[in-house]
C-alpha cells in the first residue's frame, strides 16, 4: 500500500513514452535536466526499445554537434592539469599512506574530498559552457528579430510610399476629366477662359459643406473689371436655385441667386466694390437658407 501511494506522489516513478523521451532529449544533450530529471531519463531510456533509443542518439549527436550552440570560448587551459593532478594526487596519496586499519578511513575520507573537489570544478565548468551556449542562441534569436523588424519597417514605408503615387495619379485622372467636361460644356467654356486669363482676379474656394455629397466650386473676382464675380460650381442638383452671400470686414453683399444644369454650372453674379475690404466668408445657399458650400481664400 505504501509503495503504491509512493508511485502516485512521485510522478518520477513513471517511466517517460517516447514523445517524452524524444521532447527531453535535446535539454538532455545539453544538460539542462537537474539531477532527478537527469535520472528519471536515463531510467527511461534504457528501458525503451532499442529502435528508440537509437533515435535519441541521432538527435542527441545533431544538438551537440551543432555549430549554432557551440561557445566561441574555450575552457581554460589549464582545467584539465589542474582535475588530473587532483585524481592523481588522491590516488597516490591513497597508495602511499595505505596504514593500518584505524588511519584508513581518514586517508580514504581525505581522498574523496580531493575527487570531489575535482568533480566540482568539471560540474563547474560544464555549466559555464552551457551558459555560454545558451547565451550564443539568445543573440542568434536577437540578431533575427532586429532584421524582421527592419524589413516590416522597409514594408510599410513602400507600401504608404506606393499609395501616395497612386494618390496621385487619381488626381490626375480627375482632373483630366474635369478638363475635357468644361472643354465640351460650350456655355461654361468661352467665359470661363477669359474669367481665368483676367488681370487681378481674386479667386475663391467653395468646398461644399458636406464632404460626402460631392459638391464644390470656386467664385472669381475681378476688380479691374467693374467688380464682377463668377461662379463655377458643381454636383449641384440640376435646376436647382442657390443663392450667394459674401461678408467682408466692410459689410455684407448679396450677389444673386442662380439656377444649376447639369454637370458644371457657370455664370455672372452681380458686381461689388470690396474697396480693398478683407473677404471673411462667403456661403452658397438653398432656397431654405441652408448652406449646401462655404469659402475660403485661395
Amino acid at each position: 500500500m505504501r509503495e503504491d501511494e509512493d508511485k502516485f506522489m512521485n510522478p518520477l516513478n513513471e517511466l517517460l513514452r517516447r514523445e517524452e523521451l524524444i521532447e527531453q532529449a535535446s535539454l538532455d544533450a545539453l544538460g539542462l535536466l537537474d539531477e532527478f530529471e537527469a535520472a528519471h531519463y536515463a531510467r527511461s531510456f534504457h528501458a525503451a526499445p532499442a529502435s528508440v533509443q537509437e533515435e535519441i542518439r541521432r538527435l542527441q549527436a545533431a544538438v551537440a554537434t551543432d555549430a549554432a550552440l557551440l561557445a566561441d570560448e574555450e575552457p581554460p587551459a589549464d582545467l584539465r592539469s589542474k582535475v588530473m593532478g587532483s585524481v592523481r594526487e588522491a590516488m597516490d596519496e591513497e597508495a602511499r599512506e595505505l596504514k593500518p586499519i584505524a588511519t584508513i578511513g581518514a586517508k580514504s575520507v581525505r581522498a574523496a574530498v580531493r575527487a570531489e573537489t575535482a568533480s566540482e570544478l568539471i560540474e563547474r565548468e560544464r555549466l559555464s559552457l552551457t551558459v555560454r551556449r545558451a547565451e550564443r542562441v539568445v543573440s542568434v534569436w536577437r540578431a533575427v528579430s532586429v532584421g524582421l523588424a527592419a524589413s516590416l519597417v522597409a514594408a510599410v514605408v513602400w507600401a504608404m510610399a506606393l499609395d501616395t503615387n497612386v494618390q496621385m495619379v487619381e488626381r490626375l485622372l480627375q482632373n483630366e476629366v474635369a478638363a475635357k467636361d468644361l472643354e465640351s460644356n460650350k456655355d461654361v467654356a468661352p467665359t470661363l477662359r477669359s474669367v481665368i486669363l483676367a488681370q487681378g482676379r481674386f479667386v475663391y474656394s467653395l468646398p461644399g459643406v458636406d464632404p460626402k455629397a460631392g459638391v464644390g466650386g470656386q467664385l472669381f473676382h475681378l476688380p479691374e473689371d467693374g467688380g464682377k464675380f463668377y461662379i463655377l460650381c458643381f454636383g449641384l442638383p440640376t435646376n436647382g436655385e442657390y443663392r450667394v452671400r459674401l461678408m467682408s470686414s466692410s459689410g455684407s453683399y448679396d450677389l444673386g441667386s442662380f439656377v444649376t444644369g447639369s454637370g458644371v454650372t457657370g455664370c455672372w453674379l452681380a458686381s461689388a466694390a470690396l474697396d480693398g475690404a478683407s473677404v471673411l466668408r462667403i456661403e452658397v445657399v438653398d432656397r431654405n437658407g441652408v448652406p449646401v458650400m462655404k469659402s475660403s481664400m485661395l
